[in-house]
């Protein structure tokens, strides 16, 4: 049931509830002043001056669906091939959990002063604020994308295990990607497959799409001043 259904949650909820299938709005999230002021001095503390746009990297995926996100390998193989094509700040974020995925990327990445972990603690709200630094987010299908939407983050978000028409896009401000030719995909399981839904993915599309939405994401920011005016 689950491969085949084709409308997101919010489609579903409202044929359930028989309300008007018209367009769909974001959910909305409002930061506390404090949090966001840490938010923006950790960033600062991180990347000093650099005026490059901020990639923010979800590594994490929990412990359920281990393959909704990348390999610390495959995430390093994405930082170089996107840092060879984009003057970008990339951004390490998740909680606690991801300490160790976190450590083995940057034992990888080494001394890139570009590239930094930026893991909070078990304060929701403080990832909240620190993901609303970043221009571009790069995630599975987890808390981080949730949170993407109800701030106006432009996101790519990787699908495996999960459902990928479950999740609404928000007319483009969440792309979605994942393995072509599986039909396994959406399994939610976590198989020992060698070539997997995470192993075929393909990295320079990920690339690709992340200097998309980082072009939507200007694109956002002057419509919104220009609203704001």
């Amino acid at each position: 049931l689950k491969r085949q259904n084709a409308d997101s949650y919010q489609e579903i909820m409202r044929r359930i509830i028989g309300a008007d299938q018209g367009k769909i709005e974001p959910p909305a999230l409002i930061i506390d002043g404090e949090l966001r002021s840490k938010a923006v001095a950790r960033v600062a503390e991180l990347f000093g001056d650099s005026a490059g746009p901020l990639v923010a990297l979800n590594v994490g995926s929990g412990g359920r669906w281990p393959k909704k996100m990348l390999r610390p390998e495959q995430i390093h193989d994405y930082i170089c091939r996107l840092r060879a094509r984009a003057d970008v700040d990339i951004m390490l974020v998740g909680g606690f959990a991801e300490a160790e995925k976190a450590n083995a990327i940057m034992a990888l990445v080494g001394a890139d002063d570009r590239v930094r972990a930026a893991l909070t603690d078990t304060s929701i709200p403080s990832f909240v604020a620190l993901l609303a630094e970043a221009d571009v987010l790069l995630c599975g299908d987890t808390l981080a994308m949730h949170i993407a939407t109800a701030i106006g983050l432009p996101t790519v978000a990787i699908f495996g295990p999960t459902s990928a028409p479950e999740i609404y896009d928000f007319e483009g401000l969440i792309v979605k990607t994942m393995a072509s030719k599986l039909d396994c995909l959406g399994c939610y399981g976590d198989c020992a497959k060698l070539n997997n839904c995470m192993y075929l993915l393909d990295l320079d599309h990920v690339v690709e799409l992340t200097i998309q939405q980082l072009s939507y994401s200007v694109d956002l920011e002057a419509s919104s001043g220009t609203a704001a005016t």
